[in-house]
């Protein structure tokens, strides 16, 4: 088309068609990788309030007009050892999933100790909550509780894997209507 703002639109489009494409490969690698014995984590020492503000910073843009997406207060000061790739891509896929969820209020990114072993991360929105039936089937692969949402389903599943393959677990805490919580756990060595 000659008209530049249907240019746009349609390279808009496009772009956002190959990111999907790009998600969805990157998550059947994440899988293949992990069911196949290949998943070697690279465990380094790092500071979780540098990870949780890289996080928010980078999803600033994603967020809709009305809502604010912020790092926790207080976090304290801390060095974890484990995979911050993969602790980034679990964090991110967290807040898109809160993102695509949130019309109006808050996403809150943090984490907090859980005695002296391990660490508790947290993605907390005020989005359209998820029902008590329903949350454990979010964690299985090709899950989508709403079908007009973007997205293949694998994202829960693949951070449900890593976090397994890092010693942690997984899980959500929420009510319809009301505030949910995504979190996960991670050892402290």
């Amino acid at each position: 088309t000659d008209n530049h703002d249907e240019r746009k639109i349609y390279q808009e489009i496009i772009e956002q068609n190959n990111t999907q494409l790009l998600k969805l490969i990157s998550d059947v690698l994440d899988l293949a990788q992990i069911e196949s014995g290949t998943f070697t984590p690279d465990i380094q020492p790092f500071d979780p309030i540098g990870l949780c503000n890289d996080v928010v910073t980078s999803m600033h843009i994603k967020v809709s007009p009305g809502v604010t997406l912020h790092l926790a207060d207080n976090l304290p000061n801390h060095i974890i050892n484990s995979d911050r790739t993969r602790l980034t891509q679990i964090l991110t896929n967290l807040v898109e999933n809160a993102i695509k969820f949130t019309s109006q209020g808050s996403i809150c990114v943090g984490f907090e100790p859980l005695g002296n072993e391990f660490l508790k991360f947290y993605v907390t929105d005020t989005g359209i909550g998820i029902p008590e039936n329903k949350q454990s089937d979010i964690f299985q692969r090709f899950t989508k509780l709403d079908s007009n949402i973007s997205g293949s389903g694998l994202g829960l599943s693949i951070s449900n894997s890593i976090i397994k393959e890092l010693g942690g677990d997984i899980g959500v805490e929420s009510e319809p209507g009301k505030v949910s919580t995504f979190w996960f756990t991670l050892p402290q060595v």
